[in-house]
């Protein structure tokens, strides 16, 4: 009977703590909305009457001659490194330097 009374007491105790919590809680999120901060917009905003520059016509221009040239700079070189690993005598001094 006894530890009936003292878990009805904490029972009790724990239900004020929540409501408490509960009305803090409320009055939290009531504050929170109120203070919202509101924005006044003072001017429109004006498009320009030129575009900004780099055009895009220009910039798929210097892409596709990079790329160009970045192509052709490798098909050089794979020819180059292909000839390499085709000479037997240069093969035979990486074979050797790598024992």
């Amino acid at each position: 009977l006894m530890e009936f009374a003292n878990i009805s007491a904490e029972l009790e105790l724990a239900t004020k703590i929540y409501g408490s919590l509960l009305s803090s809680l409320e009055s939290m999120k009531l504050q929170d909305a109120s203070e919202k901060v509101f924005v006044e917009v003072i001017d429109r905003a004006i498009p320009p009457e030129k575009k900004s520059e780099p055009s895009r016509s220009m910039i798929c221009l210097v892409g596709t001659m990079a790329g160009g040239f970045l192509s052709v700079l490798l098909a050089f070189m794979l020819e180059a490194f292909g000839k390499l690993i085709a000479d037997p005598e240069v093969r035979a001094k990486f074979s050797a330097s790598k024992k």
